[in-house]
């Protein structure tokens, strides 16, 4: 199974801030589909062309319930898609409301497809051959970026089994001289943002989903094993296939759970899913929209019904993770 290459491509966009208003993302196949949220309607043209692009809206509750809004505004999430082939130089999206007031975001696009033929040094192999990175031991230790991970470098160290690590926390650990099995990611703004640590870091196996663009470390030799992302919410078996939680932990785990992969014992440290309050990253970094959470935690609790049904040994060993509390 060779999965289409899709990655978010990089956008420009300008017009007001608006804090009822969020595009999630952008990537481009035969069509270039762009989803997002808002606080009540919105009115789509496309630049130097008659054509109107698909529209598909469907409400978020989970969206309207983090934020809070003060206003009887609905949350929708909406998905614009068009034919790449029309190569639109740009996409007007207005927040519908009074002509003086309404809110007008241009989203510049480049119009290319991107296919699954790796450029440069970058190899994407057949998914079914990341059963040859599972050990015999058939026991994998997760490793996130929350502050927490200081804590546990002896044990990483000391650790007899694989290791995979998550967004900063490659890097992270690298810097402690820990080699790790695989990097979990799932956010293209990291690859993009520590290019050149990634591109002199030993590992050679690189795990993350079909919207996140590769661009940016296509000349590091590193076989990158691309999964489908099904959507949101849900909880994944099948090798190849996840839904994406809103976390970087939920890729690195329905893949451990795999059919394929199979792990039997698998534990997790730096991963704590913070509420936005309290949330932090290995590097400082502490922002996170406030209706992530929420996603997170349902994710979460569905994620440890699964592992407890299949019979799978899964330990959280920070403390305070929420992974306990499910």
């Amino acid at each position: 199974m060779n999965l289409a290459f899709k990655p978010i491509v990089d956008y420009t966009e300008s017009g007001e801030i608006s804090t009822a208003f969020m595009i999630e993302s952008i990537y481009i196949t035969d069509d270039v589909k762009i989803t997002g949220w808002k606080a009540g309607e919105i009115k789509i043209s496309l630049t130097k062309t008659n054509a109107q692009p698909r529209v598909s809206t469907h409400l978020r509750p989970d969206v309207s319930e983090s934020l809070k809004l003060t206003s009887k505004l609905e949350v929708f999430g909406f998905e614009i898609s068009y034919p790449v082939s029309q190569s639109i130089e740009s996409v007007l999206i207005f927040e519908a409301g009074a002509p003086s007031r309404m809110r007008r975001h241009e989203l510049k696009i480049p119009h290319r497809k991107t296919t699954n033929t790796p450029q440069g040094n970058l190899v994407l192999p057949e998914i079914e051959t990341l059963r040859n990175i599972v050990s015999k031991k058939k026991e994998l230790l997760i490793v996130g970026s929350a502050p927490t991970l200081t804590h546990h470098m002896e044990l990483i160290k000391k650790f007899d089994g694989d290791i995979w690590a998550l967004n900063d926390a490659w890097m992270h650990v690298e810097q402690h001289g820990i080699r790790i099995d695989a990097a979990v990611v799932t956010d293209s703004r990291f690859l993009k943002k520590r290019r050149s640590e990634i591109n002199s870091s030993p590992c050679c196996d690189l795990i993350t989903i079909d919207t996140v663009n590769l661009d940016p470390i296509r000349e590091k030799k590193i076989n990158a094993y691309v999964l489908k992302s099904l959507g949101r919410d849900g909880f994944s078996r099948e090798l190849g296939e996840v839904y994406h939680g809103c976390s970087v932990f939920f890729t690195a785990l329905q893949t451990a759970c795999s059919y394929t992969l199979n792990y039997e014992n698998i534990k997790s440290c730096g991963v704590l899913l913070s509420p936005p309050k309290s949330y932090a990253r290995i590097d400082g970094s502490n922002h996170m929209p406030e209706y992530v959470h929420a996603t997170q935690l349902k994710n979460a609790r569905r994620a440890m019904e699964e592992i407890r049904k299949f019979r799978i040994n899964f330990e959280a060993l920070d403390a305070e993770s929420n992974l306990n509390y499910l």
